[in-house]
């Protein structure tokens, strides 16, 4: 905006000279009628018409030209004001360009600090592309060993049903086994039962009949004793 008011005002300062140059032309084209006039007068070639209109002539003339003096006065003072626009407008467009140029200074400051800063953001991200990477690695290795690990889980586990099945197989042969060694355990100890019984009640037996022999050999022994007591008696 500042810069079309200046160049608005240049233009107005070349059409005060151009005005200054239309005054002194037509002063000299009047100053120039004037003295074909005044020559025609002298030479007596005029008559009261043409007198009266060379008066005429001359009055617009001395209008113009009074005209044109005021015109130039005041285009000589719009021409003073606007040279000391001019020279203000430049002093102040000097101390603004001085302004930008310290502005432009600071900016250009502000940008290398900037660029620094964008360098070491730059470097920064470089480090974090780099540990991403990093860390994208580390969680397929441990995406890798979690399935190793779920996979020989699953085997283990796998492995440890069939043992369990076998195992509950083998637990169930066991019982049967052992249960049908209770059954014949319980069968033996019922059949040495009734085995000791029969060797119990034959034992008894067996003293019954020592007893009853015992007493059979002293009765015999008895008759024995009365038999030689008889003998001896008789004879």
């Amino acid at each position: 905006m500042e810069n079309f008011v200046i160049l608005k005002e240049t233009k107005e300062l070349h059409g005060c000279y151009r005005v200054g140059d239309y005054f002194l032309v037509n002063m000299k084209n009047a100053l120039g009628k004037i003295a074909t006039l005044c020559r025609n007068w002298r030479e007596g070639e005029m008559d009261l018409l043409k007198l009266s209109k060379f008066q005429l002539q001359l009055r617009a003339l001395i209008s113009e030209v009074h005209h044109l003096k005021e015109r130039d006065q005041s285009a000589s003072k719009q021409l003073q004001l606007l040279v000391q626009k001019q020279k203000k407008a430049e002093e102040e467009t000097n101390k603004k360009l001085a302004d930008l140029q310290a502005e432009l200074v600071v900016s250009n400051e502000l940008q290398q600090k900037l660029e620094r800063k964008v360098n070491c953001l730059e470097s920064e991200n470089a480090l974090l592309e780099n540990r991403q990477k990093d860390l994208k690695e580390t969680i397929n290795n441990l995406l890798q060993s979690r399935e190793s690990f779920v996979k020989a889980y699953e085997d283990s586990t796998c492995e440890m049903k069939r043992a369990m099945e076998s195992r509950d197989r083998m637990i169930l042969f066991l019982s049967e086994k052992i249960k049908s060694h209770s059954l014949l355990v319980n069968s033996i100890e019922k059949e040495a039962s009734s085995i000791k019984q029969i060797v119990n009640d034959t034992q008894y037996i067996l003293t019954e009949k020592e007893e009853a022999a015992v007493k059979l050999k002293k009765k015999l022994h008895e008759i024995a004793t009365f038999e030689k007591l008889f003998i001896g008696i008789t004879s």
